[in-house]
């Protein structure tokens, strides 16, 4: 009773604070807060597996059975003998989230038994995990014909602390294994298995752990990678000899490489016979020639499996044996990620730029876990400027989920709102915000905290309100915000200007320096432009004049202070205002402390970042671009700023900066289609072959090729089609949006432009057609709308670049003709 009165009151404390999926007062939330066990082996501040047993009787099968679960760091659960599932999704101590899996299917009449291993991953140095105190909590629900029963974690369950699962070197990415199966002479997971030897469970303070939550994200989807194929590498380049039939005996000095055939997020299963003492070694490459961390797998004699305890990104398997001898049974590969499914498609008279769509999605979808993570096989790390601007859009525009009546959730903002919690989460006490939590990452390192990444939260949060009108979760969020956009405010210099940690991406040439940079008070100008327009979402009055007040401000000391007139684009930074930031990368070549006539100068980026988030005054918008397109390629920008880049250029809705656009796609992407992932990279030189911040091409060639997008404050939200096709002959595709599936065909030749769109039911579009032709005639749904180059049909608006008029839900065609 106690207990459960202090759960009741450490509920109430934080319930203002934390925002639950479902009832926070459930009775199910709290009686998993206050069941939490451990193993009296298996003390804190220690690597340590641990594995759970509890098994019971049934008089019946069970028309319902669910199991919630939650386990600090990890967990992995087998329900007589077979493998369900692994978790929890990464989380904050602060607001941990529990899964719940229906197993229905696997209980029976009888003996069951349900195992659970946790790995309690302590020091581990790894950037999906925090460190906190070890503990599991279950709670098994089932419906009898006779009635409801309930199992609940408890000191009835045993534990044991020295199984064959030993603790493992720290890894930053995946957890590699490291198994001795000779500790474990039968296997644990059977429901005969004998355990009376096994340490009872001890209760624990489950205090030491926020308000547990229900699963904010739905479980990851595991399917098994086929086909594979398995050969033995002819050297270090991996030439295929040939296939390799299972099964096959390996001794040691023996390579088997396993093809997955694409980069994928796995784990592996092996099944073999081995002698006893045998020790294997595997690794999770995304080419041959790349070594990985390896696991290491020692087998008694016999029969026996190996299942990962954690997901590889990898493309390959590479096993040899080191010791002793196993004849290979079974190879799997089961890959496991975000229960995406491609709808959207972009096909086009280029093909590179094809194959560049389709590897972009690719890598969005690969790395998309329980987080949007950067890169597939290095950190797996939930980036705040990688996950919203890159793979957000372009999960935006091709992918989808299903809701449970399985029909499709377009614009699913799950990840993206996890981490925007996670990162509020992760305030620091002077309000500044660290850019990849949960991870064990320090604020006092280099990328501890990012000021540009702290601005595109405040952006993120305003997206997922114009995308949802969702104002419970911004007043969730709200306070955060104001702290975080407080920090900056008390850093404003005599200029006008905001001190601070210039953008934080490779080749800027300020980057890591704090100082009145043009590219971060750009960012922060957009941030306090969001917040205003949220502070009066949330009916923050005085909030809203004091952020719009400090954008108008900003506004005009950026244009007076920053502004080059003779270069016609805009300084770096204040020279007045600058001051190093300290260490850099030597690797990227920057110098420590650059004269100042050097880090104040014009650059492309200054040009840039003012262009993108709207800081350059009308009859400044041709010399800055100009200075910019000029510019850009000796700074040598890495995918991500050349994403913003492009995306700049086609908002200028130009037939020439379409067509540049499409050219610096497909030349700085080409080099891409060379490699064997068909993924993106970090790098267009190298750096993480897996990586969502090359991802770019995937949201610009649906969104602004193909011309299908949603703008405007929500309460004004438009569909708009609008193609910017550059040369294209011709492109057609589907592309998603919160409303639903838009389809698309433009078709060009010299004459004429012919199209066909189709608009998701129960909503109109703004269709913008291109003015081709100087007296052009269009016609549309079989009636004509222009004749001569002018509207006849006052439905019909024409603009210098276009003629625009609202089409409703359903297929239409037109045809503009010179």
């Amino acid at each position: 009773m106690r207990t459960m009165t202090f759960c009741i009151i450490f509920f109430s404390l934080f319930s203002a604070i934390f925002c639950c999926a479902g009832e926070l007062g459930s009775q199910p939330t709290l009686s998993l807060q206050s069941r939490f066990i451990w193993s009296p082996s298996g003390p804190a501040g220690k690597q340590v597996f641990v594995v759970f047993r509890k098994t019971f009787d049934l008089s019946d099968r069970p028309t319902e059975a669910s199991l919630q679960l939650f386990a600090d760091t990890r967990y992995m659960l087998w329900i007589n003998g077979q493998y369900v599932a692994r978790g929890p999704g990464r989380f904050n101590p602060k607001r941990p989230e529990f899964d719940t899996l229906d197993v229905t299917t696997r209980l029976r009449p009888g003996r069951n038994c349900i195992v659970v291993l946790v790995h309690h991953a302590f020091a581990m140095r790894c950037a999906r995990i925090m460190d906190h105190d070890p503990g599991l909590t279950a709670q098994l629900d089932a419906t009898l014909p006779q009635g409801k029963i309930k199992i609940e974690t408890d000191a009835t369950w045993k534990s044991n602390a020295r199984t064959a699962w030993r603790p493992a070197p720290a890894s930053y990415a995946s957890i590699c294994d490291n198994i001795d199966a000779r500790l474990d002479p039968a296997d644990w997971t059977l429901p005969v298995f004998n355990d009376a030897g096994w340490e009872p469970a001890v209760s624990i303070d489950g205090g030491k752990w926020g308000p547990l939550q229900p699963r904010a994200l739905p479980l990851l989807r595991e399917t098994e990678v086929q086909p594979l194929r398995l050969f033995e590498p002819a050297d270090k380049q991996a030439a295929a000899d040939s296939s390799i039939v299972l099964p096959v005996e390996l001794t040691p000095g023996r390579r088997l490489l396993c093809d997955a055939g694409e980069a994928v997020q796995a784990y592996s299963v092996l099944e073999f016979e081995a002698d006893a003492d045998t020790k294997i070694e595997l690794q999770h490459p995304i080419l041959p020639q790349y070594g990985t961390a390896p696991s290491y797998y020692t087998a008694r004699a016999g029969r026996q499996t190996w299942i990962s305890g954690d997901t590889f990104g990898c493309r390959y398997l590479d096993l040899r044996v080191i010791t002793g001898r196993l004849k290979l049974l079974s190879v799997k590969m089961i890959r496991r990620q975000y229960p995406y499914d491609r709808l959207g498609s972009f096909s086009c008279s280029n093909q590179s730029l094809n194959d560049i769509w389709d590897i972009s999605i690719n890598t969005v979808q690969g790395c998309s876990e329980d987080a949007y993570v950067d890169c597939m096989d290095r950190e797996r790390a939930e980036w705040m400027a990688d996950g919203y601007v890159v793979s957000y859009p372009g999960a935006r525009v091709a992918l989808a989920t299903k809701n449970i009546d399985s029909t499709y959730a377009f614009n699913d903002q799950r990840l993206l709102r996890n981490m925007l919690r996670h990162v509020a989460l992760s305030q620091l006490p002077d309000g500044r915000l660290q850019p990849m939590p949960p991870s064990f990452y320090p604020a006092e390192a280099l990328h501890g905290v990012i000021d540009d990444y702290s601005c595109l939260w405040v952006q993120a949060l305003r997206e997922t309100y114009d995308r949802s009108s969702d104002r419970d979760f911004i007043r969730e969020l709200w306070p955060t915000l104001v702290r975080s956009l407080d920090w900056f405010l008390a850093r404003k210099s005599d200029r006008g200007l905001y001190r601070a940690m210039e953008f934080v991406y490779f080749n800027n040439p300020l980057i890591y320096r704090e100082c009145e940079g043009a590219t971060i008070n750009a960012y922060l100008y957009r941030s306090l432009s969001d917040a205003a327009y949220l502070a009066n979402v949330v009916g923050e009055n005085a909030n809203a004049a004091r952020f719009e007040s400090a954008a108008k401000d900003l506004l005009a000391s950026y244009n007076r202070e920053l502004w080059d007139e003779p270069a016609g684009t805009y300084r770096a930074c204040s020279s007045a205002g600058l001051m190093d930031a300290g260490t850099v990368f030597e690797k990227w070549g920057k110098r420590a402390n650059p004269k100042l006539q050097e880090a104040t100068a014009p650059t492309a980026h200054a040009a840039l970042m003012a262009l993108y988030f709207g800081l350059v005054p009308a009859d400044r918008q041709e010399r800055t671009l100009s200075f910019l397109r000029k510019s850009i390629a000796g700074e040598k920008p890495l995918p991500y700023t050349y994403g913003l880049y492009l995306r700049t250029l086609f908002e200028r809705c130009t037939i020439e900066n379409d067509t540049n656009a499409l050219d610096e796609i497909q030349q700085k992407w080409q080099v891409e289609l060379s490699r064997p992932p068909k993924t993106v990279s970090e790098d267009f030189t190298g750096g993480s072959l897996v990586h969502e911040a090359g991802a770019a091409p995937a949201f610009l060639l649906s969104a602004y090729t193909l011309g299908v997008r949603t703008g405007g404050a929500r309460d004004a939200r438009q569909l708009i089609i609008e193609p910017h096709l550059g040369s294209l002959r011709f492109a057609k595709g589907v592309v998603l949006c919160e409303y639903g599936v838009v389809t698309v065909s433009w078709t060009r030749t010299d004459q004429s432009l012919e199209f066909e769109v189709t608009v998701p039911p129960d909503r109109h579009a703004t269709l913008c057609i291109p003015r081709l032709f100087a007296n052009a005639t269009m016609t549309l749904d079989s009636q004509q709308r222009v004749q001569s180059g002018r509207p006849t049909d006052e439905a019909v608006k024409a603009t210098p670049s276009y003629f625009l008029t609202d089409v409703g839900p359903g297929s239409h065609h037109g045809i503009l003709k010179q």
